[in-house]
């Protein structure tokens, strides 16, 4: 009677253990999302800016386009798309556009505070600068 148990729970762990495996393969081998490569339309990030916290500005090469957008945490917008041979100077104009918002706290917290970084041995350290 306890041999029947037995083999019946052996079994049971057999046919767990089986599909375990059945699982993981399809997760590592065919369900991998680094194994679908979508090349119908080829995109790359050529380059990124934070301009305030979740607030980016990225540049794309869409196929022979290249796009600016504005990404922040609840709107995405294209701000210019650019012409290849002159998208170096149009970028950095359009990045300076906008990169021109108001300072994040931290910069007005020390620029009104009066603290200075100064450098000590490879490590920075804030003092209170006096006047």
């Amino acid at each position: 009677m306890t041999w029947a148990y037995v083999q019946t729970f052996l079994a049971l762990l057999f046919v767990l253990l089986l599909m375990g495996g059945i699982v993981y393969a399809l997760r590592r081998w065919v369900l991998n999302p680094r194994n679908r490569t979508n090349e119908r339309i080829p995109i790359e990030v050529l380059g990124s800016r934070m301009l305030q916290p979740k607030v980016y500005v990225y540049v794309l090469k869409v196929e022979n386009k290249t796009i600016v957008l504005g990404v922040s945490d609840r709107n995405l917008q294209i701000l210019t798309e650019v012409e290849p041979e002159s998208h170096d100077s149009s970028i950095d104009r359009n990045i300076e556009t906008y990169s021109n918002a108001a300072p994040s706290f931290l910069q007005y917290l020390k620029k009104n505070l009066g603290f200075v970084r100064l450098p000590l041995s490879g490590s920075a350290r804030e003092k209170k600068v006096e006047d």
